[in-house]
This record gives C-alpha cells, sequence and structure tokens, in this order.
C-alpha cells in the first residue's frame, strides 16, 4: 500500500512599504524682470513634486496648495489618478506679489512663505513650505520750489508786501506704500494735499502729493537783507511712520535797492556839485540869460567853461543870486568882483588885458589861484583910474 505523501504549504509574508514624498521649489523670480521679488506685479513660479518611493501604489492623491493655483500633474504615465511605485508627479503654479506682500515685508519676516499639502488614501499627509526674500524698499523725497515771486507787481522779491509762492512735492520713490505722511512748514500755511488718489492718507508706490502756500515778506526780511545772506531761506520737513524725516530748502533772492548812483546831487553851504552829464548848463559856451560868468565889452571878454569831463562847481552870490560857474578842475569857487562892474564893461582891449582869462590860465587852475586873479583884478582897475 502506497501512502499519500503529505502536502505541506506555508504563508510568506510580503512586507509593504507605503511612503510617499513631497518636495516644493522656486524655479523662477520675476522671470521677466529684475528677476528679485521687490514691485507689486512680480511672479514667482512653483514647482511641487510627489514621489512615491514606497512598494504599493497610492491611490487618492491630492495635492494642495492655499497660495496658487496648481497645474494638472505631469508623469502620471501608468493608472490615471494612481501614484505608482516609483512614479513622480510634478505639479505648477504662479504667485503674483501684492502690495500688501511689499508693505508687510512678507507678513513681517521678510519672505513669501508657500506651503504645500498632499493627502492619499494609504497614507497620512505631507507637508512642504518654502520662502521667496522679498527686498524691501522704502524711499520717501521732498522738493521744494517757487512758482511766483511777487506776481502782480514788478516780480522782484524787493520790498516789504511781495509774496512768495511755494509748492512743495512729496514723492513716494520707493517699493513700500507710507503711512502717516505729514509735511511741515514754520513759514507758511500748507493747502491738503492734491494727488492722494488711491488709499486716503496712504502716500502709495509712485504717488506724488503736491501743497501749494505764500509767504509775505516783511519790513524786517529787507531791513536785515532776509537776515544778511541777501535772500529768504524757507524749509520744509516731511515725516512718515515707516522712515525718518526729510528736508527740502529753497532760496529767494532779495533785490535791495541802495540811494547811490550817477545824476545825484548833494548839497552844502549854497555850493551845488553838479555831474557833467546831468547839469543843464551848455558845454563849450556857460553865458546864459542872466550874464552868467561872463563881462563883455570888446575884446577883453571872458568865457569860462570851454573845458569839457570834469566837474563843476556852481555858487551863487548872497546880493543878486548870480549863478557863477568854474570849470576848472580846482575845488575852489570863483569870487567875483562886487564893485565898478560897470566900468570894466567899458574898458578897451587895452585895459581888459588886466581881466582877460587865457586858455593857459584855465589850464594853470587851482586852489586858491581865481583869488588871486580877482584880487589883481581890483588892484588893476585901481590903479587905471588914478591915471
Amino acid at each position: 500500500m502506497v501512502e499519500n505523501p503529505e502536502n505541506d504549504s506555508a504563508e510568506v509574508p510580503v512586507e509593504q512599504n507605503l511612503d510617499y514624498c513631497l518636495s516644493k521649489a522656486v524655479i523662477e523670480v520675476d522671470n521677466g524682470g529684475d528677476c528679485i521679488v521687490d514691485d507689486a506685479g512680480d511672479i514667482i513660479r512653483y514647482r511641487i513634486t510627489v514621489k512615491n518611493e514606497g512598494n504599493v501604489d497610492l491611490t487618492g492623491i491630492s495635492v494642495r496648495d492655499s497660495l496658487i493655483t496648481l497645474t494638472e500633474p505631469t508623469g502620471d504615465a501608468i493608472d490615471p489618478g494612481v501614484l505608482n511605485v516609483g512614479e513622480i508627479w510634478k505639479l505648477y503654479g504662479n504667485y503674483t506679489v501684492t502690495q500688501r506682500d511689499i508693505n508687510k515685508n512678507g507678513g513681517g519676516d521678510g519672505d513669501i512663505d508657500n506651503t504645500a499639502n498632499v493627502s492619499c488614501n494609504e497614507l497620512p499627509n505631507r507637508t512642504c513650505s518654502v520662502s521667496q526674500p522679498i527686498a524691501q524698499d522704502m524711499y520717501l523725497c521732498i522738493y521744494k520750489s517757487t512758482i511766483g515771486v511777487d506776481n502782480t507787481g514788478d516780480c522782484i522779491a524787493n520790498k516789504a508786501g511781495d509774496i512768495i509762492e511755494y509748492q512743495i512735492a512729496v514723492k513716494n520713490d520707493g517699493k513700500v506704500d507710507l503711512t502717516g505722511v505729514y509735511v511741515s512748514d514754520p513759514m507758511i500755511t500748507l493747502s491738503d494735499p492734491k494727488g492722494d488718489n488711491i488709499d486716503p492718507e496712504v502716500l502709495n508706490v509712485g504717488e506724488v502729493w503736491k501743497y501749494t502756500g505764500s509767504y509775505t515778506i516783511t519790513q524786517e526780511d529787507i531791513t536785515s537783507n532776509g537776515g544778511g545772506d541777501e535772500d529768504i531761506d524757507n524749509t520744509a520737513t516731511v515725516s512718515c511712520n515707516e522712515l525718518s524725516d526729510k528736508t527740502g530748502s529753497i532760496e529767494v533772492p532779495l533785490v535791495i535797492t541802495r540811494t547811490i548812483g550817477t545824476g545825484t546831487s548833494s548839497k552844502s553851504n549854497d555850493t551845488t556839485v553838479v555831474d557833467n552829464e546831468t547839469d543843464n548848463l551848455s558845454e563849450g559856451n556857460s553865458s546864459t540869460s542872466g550874464n552868467t560868468n561872463s563881462t563883455s565889452g570888446g575884446s577883453g571878454s571872458s568865457r569860462h567853461g570851454s573845458g569839457t569831463g570834469s566837474a563843476r562847481i556852481i555858487s551863487k552870490t548872497a546880493e543878486n543870486d548870480e549863478v557863477n560857474e568854474n570849470p576848472a578842475k580846482g575845488t575852489g569857487a570863483e569870487i567875483k568882483p562886487e564893485s565898478n562892474t560897470e566900468n570894466i564893461e567899458e574898458t578897451t582891449g587895452s585895459t581888459a588885458d588886466v581881466g582877460q582869462e587865457t586858455e593857459a590860465e584855465e589850464s594853470k587852475s587851482a586852489p586858491g589861484f581865481e583869488m588871486i586873479y580877482g584880487v589883481a583884478g581890483l588892484l588893476g582897475l585901481f590903479l587905471y583910474k588914478r591915471r
């Protein structure tokens, strides 16, 4: 009898290894610009990678990202919707940087943080995060200018009451909106700003606010010559919550007239000094309707005033208010004999030589010369009558 052999069977356990990994990376930053996250509108491009690193196919795969919308996965080549062993899925998405991201410096830590989440039916959720630094640039500038100087007058700052009109422009030249912006000017009262068009009381990026105000020149400004530097100095200050104060200044020149110039006259002791270019006496002939400075009566007549280019001294006598003109370069006024002038007019040429003034004598004229000349004339007249 043949015995049936026993059939032995044994189950060999299969070890299941379920594992997947999730990876997230930034693959582009403002690729069409400066490749820096520093402006609203810059684009950050992300790539999320999911890999089945176990030995069991995974089902119900779901990848989520709260910051971006993801594309359909690439790499799902075997069983659609199943992450097969060793399979790698890749998903992509873009994030557009907002002004809030720049203003808040990415939430205060200087980065834009992004986290992705993957889940499946067989395993618990996995997460992965990545951070993109922000280049936060804050800049505030202030410009001050004049838009009018004495517009209703001569357009020159030269007297008390003249009005200087100012304009102050404040610009956000950085990448961050600025709050609490305040402009002050100790000399003028400013208008409300023009240009605050987006967020009230927020100086947005690229926004320009314009203020105007006027200053009335005082007599003290004129008297002190603008404090001694010959201009009106004015400085405005702008402050905000995010930056230190900035200032902008401008100087408006003062034009102060001095009462000094050609053609003025000063009088002292009844003697008036007159400039050649401004007096009304004829050059080359000093005779006037009042018989000024001439003695007539034949060949012995004499005239003064034929010289040019020198100042003349004109004096008035006490009795007849007669004007005497002296063209000589000396400083003494002409002294004219007061007696017997009629007799001089009756003399002939032989005796008029005593009182005749030649061109040579005029050139010799010096302080005191004409006084001596007058005394000599009187002495000659006296000697002539004794004949």
